[in-house]
């Protein structure tokens, strides 16, 4: 699955990224190489806890989003997420809760 994320460089050089499907996926980095494994993690997070609660998960975008115009020092990628892990590990959490 392809979660959309918007990468924007402030003026005093922090980046924020985040995942615009999931609302709780911001962060605030000084270096992207730090910044956007942990937004990974994030969105990890919140689609593992959507599959514990038995929530849909947000649609994976397939477009070329990337190809997208916005504001001056914003960007646009995708974060690749394997689902089938994060399903396996609902599934283990949800065991271990018993």
């Amino acid at each position: 699955m392809l979660i959309p994320i918007t990468i924007h460089t402030n003026p005093d050089g922090t980046i924020d990224a985040s995942a615009p499907s999931l609302p709780s996926c911001e962060i605030r980095c000084m270096r992207e190489e730090i910044g956007l494994p942990t937004l990974r993690l994030l969105i990890e997070d919140a689609l593992t806890l959507r599959l514990l609660d038995g929530k849909t998960l947000p649609a994976g975008d397939e477009s070329d989003s990337l190809h997208r115009t916005g504001p001056v020092g914003e960007r646009y990628a995708h974060v690749n997420i394997n689902v089938g892990h994060l399903v396996a590990l609902a599934k283990h959490q949800k065991n271990f809760k018993r």
